[in-house]
């Protein structure tokens, strides 16, 4: 899959956030600006923890709910 052509948005965002399901999301990033974050796909019991100074971007982007739990800003870019 190429992104050459891929129009992506990039948002900040401080504190919990819920992103809703979506199936024509093709990229996704999300890196921590401030304090650690945790990930948590669909309605898994896991969380994904991301460290400042690294970041989450799946080969493949999950189409599931993505909540973010975190009290510290970080930065989400995706395709929708």
């Amino acid at each position: 899959m190429s992104y050459n052509n891929a129009r992506l948005i990039s948002t900040t965002y401080t504190g919990n956030t819920t992103l809703p399901a979506e199936r024509g999301r093709e990229y996704l990033l999300i890196q921590p600006t401030d304090l650690a974050l945790n990930i948590q796909l669909g309605s898994g019991t896991g969380t994904v923890a991301v460290a400042v100074g690294s970041y989450y971007e799946p080969y493949i982007a999950p189409s599931t709910e993505i909540t973010i739990t975190t009290t510290g800003s970080y930065v989400i870019v995706t395709n929708v």
